[in-house]
């Protein structure tokens, strides 16, 4: 409580001479200190007839009454002024969390999306490369089993003209049988080992030309798919198809007809299976596409739910401040017609020790006349409090106009926050942004994945709501300056 411009607590308020327990309406003071009524009239107490106790002590008591009053009244509405500002800090402080909580979770979706994007690019170059690879080794292998067969067939066309030439030489002549067999015999092992010799090295040198040039072509589709990596997957196809075709063009120059038709209907098999791959990437696409739209969506939906929730929340605001002006306007009348019957029964009371006096005679003297004239002075205050009631009326009237003007303002600050984060997303989820139209729905999934940003923005929303709403912390005893605690 707050007497005499300090602040106590209720077991602290005490006499300043002999110490004992004091309540608001049984002290007395003296130089701003509070006394019980024996050391008072000890200290600072009147002598004389009409100046003891009958004369004094109630003008005090009722002085300090008033005096008590008026300090509870200026601590009170201290204490509303500050329990206005710390609510309205409160409430500026939520939105801006509630703000810079949207800005974060944008920002956390657009670095998802961008590392999926980069995952999915990488995992489309890896299968790239392992199927060039995987071309590379069957083209090495059929040529390789190529040169197999012709080396067989030349080794079957040499067993035949050696056979042939034998027979000849048999026919021809007897005698030189042995020289002859001895000279093919020679000739053929050194035939062989030349054959042999240039076979090997014709394998080698194809083997090098063969291993260089795949080198060749895939440091060339690596540099390519690096550079052209936002067109990576028309140009890649495109590739891949003019290089496969080129290798055909080249095997079926050398190959046989036979080989020619096996070549003809792997080429088929590989149109299939690209087409197989177009049509998954297509519906790749189209899923992700749809999955962009139902998170824009959310986060529309998001927008909106936080706008309606801001909106109920600032004219339940809106509601409380005019209950409570209207509460404060009712509990000023009361204090104006509670003031006012005092005042009659003041006057009252003063009227009959007027009468009391007249009866006393002339023994009243000039004291008497000087305590009614005292009396009369207490009077005048009424019409003081009824003009501050009035005026903090009026200013309390001020003060929730100039709420509501603030709370319009930060709702259409609200609204414009929200239209632009609506904007923000349509621009993301643009055509531009995505070439697929959204024509496929989401995998069932998605749909929990989709709940839980929704429920954890809900959450959020409410728990900023209830910090809101929460009453500010009372502020420590005797903060108000001076008082038992104060001093302690």
């Amino acid at each position: 409580m707050c007497v005499l411009g300090k602040t106590y607590h209720k077991a602290c308020f005490r006499c300043k001479e002999c110490n004992c327990a004091l309540i608001i309406s049984s002290y007395f003071d003296h130089k701003k200190e509070a006394y019980c009524r024996g050391c008072h009239q000890a200290l600072a107490g009147p002598s004389g007839f009409r100046k003891g106790v009958m004369n004094s002590f109630p003008n005090a008591r009722e002085r300090a009454s008033k005096e008590a009053a008026a300090a509870a009244k200026r601590a009170a509405e201290a204490e509303a002024a500050r329990i206005a500002a710390e609510e309205e800090a409160a409430r500026v402080a939520a939105a801006e969390a509630e703000a810079a909580r949207i800005a974060a979770e944008e920002e956390a979706a657009r670095v998802a999306a961008a590392e999926a994007e980069a995952a999915r690019i990488a995992a489309e170059e890896e299968a790239a490369r392992a199927a060039a690879e995987e071309e590379a080794a069957r083209i090495a292998a059929e040529e390789e089993a190529a040169r197999v067969a012709a080396a067989e067939a030349e080794a079957a066309r040499i067993a035949t003209e050696e056979e042939a030439a034998r027979a000849a030489a048999e026919e021809e002549a007897a005698r030189i049988a042995a020289e002859e067999e001895a000279a093919r015999v020679a000739a053929a092992e050194v035939e062989a080992a030349r054959i042999a010799a240039e076979e090997e090295a014709a394998r080698v040198a194809a083997a090098e030309a063969e291993a260089a040039r795949i080198a060749t072509e895939e440091e060339a589709a690596r540099a390519a798919a690096e550079e052209e990596a936002a067109r990576i997957a028309a140009e890649e196809e495109a590739r891949i198809v003019a290089e496969a075709e080129a290798k055909a063009a080249r095997l079926a120059r050398d190959a046989r007809k036979a080989k020619l038709a096996a070549q003809i209907s792997e080429s088929k098999e590989r149109d299939a299976r690209r087409t197989a791959a177009k049509r998954v990437e297509a519906a790749e696409a189209a899923r992700i596409a749809a999955v962009e739209e139902a998170a824009r969506v959310a986060v529309e939906q998001d927008a909106e739910r936080a706008a309606a929730e801001e909106t109920a929340r600032l004219a339940a605001e809106k509601e409380t401040v005019r209950l409570a002006a209207e509460k404060e306007t009712a509990r000023l009348a009361a204090e104006k017609e509670t003031a006012r019957l005092g005042a009659e029964k003041e006057a009252e009371r003063m009227a009959a020790e007027k009468v009391r006096g007249r009866a006393h005679g002339n023994s009243i003297g000039e004291n008497g006349a000087h305590d009614i004239a005292v009396e009369d002075t207490k009077l005048k205050p009424d019409s003081q409090e009824e003009s501050s009631h009035s005026s903090r009326l009026a200013r309390l009237q001020s003060d929730a106009e100039a709420a509501s003007k603030r709370l319009a303002e930060r709702k259409a600050r609200l609204r414009s926050a929200a239209e632009e984060s609506k904007k923000r997303s349509e621009q993301r989820n643009s055509p531009a942004a995505s070439p697929v139209p959204n024509t496929a729905k989401p995998p069932p999934g998605d749909t929990a994945a989709q709940a839980a940003p929704e429920a954890a923005a809900s959450a959020s929303a409410v728990e900023i709501e209830i910090q809101a709403a929460a009453p500010p912390p009372a502020p420590p005893a005797g903060a108000a300056g001076g008082g038992c605690c104060a001093v302690m």
